[in-house]
This record gives C-alpha cells, structure tokens and sequence, in this order.
C-alpha cells in the first residue's frame, strides 16, 4: 500500500537540521499541515535558542564599547564660587545667591546642584537643580535610544517562498543584524497557494542558518 503524503512538520525539520542530522521519519505521525501558522524558533526548541544565541550575541559584540571617563562641571560641594546665579524653570536666571545658602535649602538625597555654564566677564556661574530621579531616568533612555540591540526586528517567510524572494528578506534582515539589532525570524504557511515538501522546508532552514552565520 502506498504511503500517504507527508506535509511538513516544523518542529520534525529543526531538530533534523540543527540537532541530530538524521534522515526524516515519513510516518503520518510525524505529519502536519503547513495550514497552520508556525514559529521558526518556538520557545521551548533548544534550535531556537542556538540561532537566536547567534544573532543576539552579534548584537552584544557590536554594542560593546570601551569606557570613557564621565568628564562635567562642578556638583554640590565641589562648586567653589562663592555666589551662583540659578537657571529657573522658566529658563530664567534668578539674581545671584550665596553656593552655601542654595545647598542648604536642598535635599541633597533627592536633589543636586550642578553648575552648566561659567562666565567670561566675571559674573557668578550660572547652575541649576536637578532632580536625581528624574536625571537617571532622561540617562536611561537616551541609552536606551541610542543601542540598537534593544530593538527587534521581525521577518516572516512562507515555507514555500521563491528563491528571490528569500534573497530579499535575507539581505533585509543583514541589514537589521549590521546595525546590532534582534531579529525574529517566522516562517508559516499561507491558506492558499503552493504547500512547501519537507526538502523545500528544509532548505529554507539550512540557507537562513548558514545565511546568519555568515553575517560580518
């Protein structure tokens, strides 16, 4: 009796090309639709996190940097002028006070007093106060901003997708993995239209790994 057909598995698929290498089981059993919408990289997959490590470890290499010494202005007590004219909050400055008069009307657990300009023609530096709270979390985002590695980017594929088709979604995600972003790759099947064979599948797989490995 002839074999009933076999529709590719997902999961049957990266356990061959990413674990044990062995040839495919062509059992019904180990049969699924390609009806249904699957992740590349299901959680709980140990080859997910092998692509996934690949990908995000670029990103932790191209985010790296060497450690420069913060370089500011005077803060609290290491202002040595006497007098200090404050930046209001209407971007005002108030009239001269006295360093040590400020610094006692502050709470300097919450708030710290900081001075952003000198002057040339002899006048009282101009300061502000700031609130340390609020400063850590301005530092955070902009951080956060400025690294790449905290974006992900996400790419879906057919299983059956044409040979030029791949080609554009890969150098996409080159672009996406250049700049040290995260990439999510999904392949899934559409409703309508040609069903991927398991090879085509497996293919799929074996070009965006090797494609992944080969990103400088």
């Amino acid at each position: 009796m002839a074999n009933p057909r076999c529709v590719f598995n997902a999961a049957s698929a990266l356990r061959r090309v990413f674990l044990s290498g062995l040839p495919i089981e062509r059992t019904p059993s180990a049969c699924a639709s390609l009806l249904r919408s699957t992740p590349i990289f299901p959680s709980s997959s140990s080859s997910s996190s092998l692509l996934q490590t690949r990908i995000q470890t670029r990103s932790v290499f191209k985010s790296t940097s060497t450690a420069v010494a913060e370089q500011r202005l005077p803060r609290d007590n290491e202002i040595t002028a006497p007098y200090l004219r404050l930046k209001n909050a209407e971007g005002k400055l108030d009239p001269p006070a006295r360093t040590a008069q400020i610094l006692r009307s502050m709470d300097l657990k919450t708030h710290m007093l900081e001075v952003i300009a000198f002057s040339d023609e002899g006048l009282a530096p101009i300061a502000r106060i700031v609130n340390k709270r609020e400063l850590f979390q301005k530092k955070k985002e902009v951080k956060k901003s400025k690294n790449p590695g905290t974006v992900t980017k996400t790419i879906e594929m057919n299983w059956a997708i044409e040979k030029n088709d791949l080609g554009h979604r890969l150098e996409k995600m080159r672009g996406f993995l250049e700049r040290g972003n995260k990439v999510e790759v999904i392949l899934a099947g559409k409703k309508k239209g040609r069903k991927a064979s398991v090879e085509e599948a497996e293919a799929v797989i074996v070009r965006i790994r090797e494609f992944v490995a080969g990103v400088e």
